[in-house]
């Protein structure tokens, strides 16, 4: 058995693939999430899994376990969604519902950027003892560190950068609330007088250097900036890797984050700015990290 099914689960869609040991994905299918109740939530579950395995290369005898990102608070242990604010799925028991429907009974379960992170630090190759801290910029911000192979868990909710106070704009809000991609969208829309502008719109019109646009996402890297300076000065990670749809389609936005930090770090801290980087798996990282905690699973 040298393949894993691997799922992404989100309130937007469900992506599944088959994943080899190595972190290749042979095949891949998405869903849209149903999020009506959690039963038609799992059923968008249940679909993708069928569509990733309908004239699939490998047969369920090859599949070696089913690894499952989820978002919000997961207990891996107990193999239960603990809690979502996308998905209604609190307490959920995810694994137990896996193991009946399909004829494989190793199921990794963990919070989906903790998959992510997994396969991002797989990826980077570092020392056994290097910190290793994942943060993904996207809808949401979040962070997952390990260390010696073990995730640092706290009691539970360890990782949640994107709560961190910030007074960005002069206002106080969280992390998220002043630097994920609907906070770039909300200020972009406020600046230019138009509810039709994206995110994207934002940092396009950033990369032609509109006077507007290079202001909003020069003040949105200076908050994200500041949220990673704390996250260095508590936990001084040997690598920090940046992903999530916001980081990886925006490269330099993450060098106006190095910018921001530089101007923060110690002499004794500024060994992070050479060991920064964006994703090498794009928006598959939690795909393949799901796939490859099937083979080498741990807590």
């Amino acid at each position: 058995m040298r393949y894993a099914l691997a799922i992404d689960i989100g309130g937007t869609k469900v992506a599944t693939g088959i994943i080899s040991k190595d972190g290749h994905i042979l095949k891949q299918a998405t869903v849209k999430s149903d999020t009506s109740n959690r039963e038609n939530m799992y059923q968008s579950v249940k679909q993708a899994i069928a569509d990733v395995m309908t004239d699939a290369p490998v047969s369920w005898d090859e599949i070696a376990g089913i690894g499952a990102g989820v978002p919000g608070k997961v207990d891996p242990v107990k193999g239960i969604a603990v809690y979502q604010n996308n998905i209604p799925w609190h307490n959920f028991p995810i694994r137990e519902r896996l193991q009946n429907d399909y004829p494989v009974q190793n199921i990794q379960l963990d919070n989906d950027v903790h998959m992510a992170a997994y396969a991002e630090w797989k990826q980077a190759g570092l020392a056994p003892d290097a910190l290793f801290a994942y943060i993904t910029i996207s809808t949401g911000i979040a962070c997952a560190m390990l260390q010696q192979g073990r995730f640092l868990r706290g009691a539970g909710f360890a990782g949640e950068l994107g709560l961190l106070p910030s007074r960005s704009l002069n206002k106080r809000v969280t992390l998220e609330q002043a630097t994920g991609g609907p906070a770039i969208q909300r200020v972009g829309q406020d600046r230019y007088q138009d509810p039709s502008i994206t995110t994207k719109e934002v940092f396009d019109r950033f990369q032609q250097n509109e006077p507007i646009a290079t202001e909003i996402v020069a003040q949105t890297a200076e908050a994200l900036a500041e949220g990673v300076y704390s996250l260095v000065s508590i936990l001084d990670p040997h690598h920090i890797t940046f992903g999530g749809s916001v980081a990886t389609h925006n490269p330099q936005f993450i060098e106006l984050v190095k910018e921001n930090l530089s101007a923060w770090a110690l002499p004794d801290q500024r060994h992070i700015l050479e060991n920064i980087n964006i994703s090498q798996y794009a928006n598959l990282s939690g795909l393949v990290g799901a796939g490859l905690r099937v083979f080498d699973t741990i807590k």
